[in-house]
């Protein structure tokens, strides 16, 4: 039995604390389950090895590429690619003005009292 401080008139709190154990014939005494022979595959870590199914198993289509097909693949020019050269030209920003342009030199919060 153990007694710690606490809950009753005393100021104790009474407590039991248990063990379970097993018997060793062999020895005559009483040793953790975890060292019984008898129980030892019981503690062993059962290691299940899942491998997750091929998703490219059962297709109606080849997924693999014959060496011909791999050559004329790396030869076709991807869409945006630059290959390496670089943009000399900047980008500019040209302004035509028109008539229906309303560019006046008045100010066109005269009216606002600030």
């Amino acid at each position: 039995m153990v007694i710690r401080g606490g809950s009753d008139v005393s100021g104790r709190r009474r407590a039991t604390e248990r063990r379970l154990e097993g018997w060793n014939i062999a020895q005559s005494v009483a040793v953790p389950l975890e060292q019984l022979d008898s129980l030892k595959s019981l503690w062993k870590a059962n290691t299940v090895i899942e491998t997750a199914p091929d998703p490219t198993q059962n297709v109606s289509f080849n997924l693999q590429l014959t060496p011909s097909q791999q050559e004329s693949r790396a030869r076709v020019p991807l869409p945006y690619a630059h290959e390496g050269t670089p943009q000399t030209q900047q980008g500019a920003i040209l302004y035509d003005p028109d008539s229906a342009d309303d560019i006046d030199d008045d100010d066109p919060d005269e009216d606002l009292d600030i």
